[in-house]
């Protein structure tokens, strides 16, 4: 864990004074979703921080960690009950999100990871670093 946190240290200054736009709703598990989420406009910044990264972190990616990098803000969690109420109320939460211009300084870098001897498997946070 030391090893990553001291590699994600060494590019962590191509985030700073970046600011992240937020762009339309959306979410995460097809026609039963499972997360709500807004997504991030990607910036040259971000682009150029997740290519460095990638890189330095290379050797820590498993065989099925190839998903695609998706900046985005996590909103919420469906439970099944909740899947029901987004399904009625979305066009109107589309509508009023729509008002909003969302922006944000990048503070930290969070960095998650899931136990997989652990079930249900989850992502939990292991590391915050500043960004000063």
């Amino acid at each position: 864990m030391v090893v990553i946190k001291e590699k994600v240290k060494q590019c962590i200054l191509l985030l700073k004074e970046v600011n992240l736009e937020i762009g339309d709703m959306n979410t995460f598990g097809g026609d039963k979703p499972r997360v709500l989420f807004l997504p991030v406009v990607f910036p040259d910044a971000l682009k150029e921080f997740n290519k460095v990264l990638s890189r330095k972190l290379q050797k820590f990616i498993t065989f099925n960690d190839k998903l695609p990098f998706y900046p985005h803000m996590t909103v919420a969690r469906f439970t099944e009950r909740s899947q029901a109420t987004w399904e009625k109320n979305k066009m109107a939460m589309e509508q009023e999100l729509k008002k909003i211009k969302w922006q944000f300084s990048v503070t930290e870098v969070i960095i998650y990871g899931v136990d997989s001897t652990k079930t249900p498997q989850y992502q939990e946070k292991l590391i915050t670093i500043p960004i000063s």
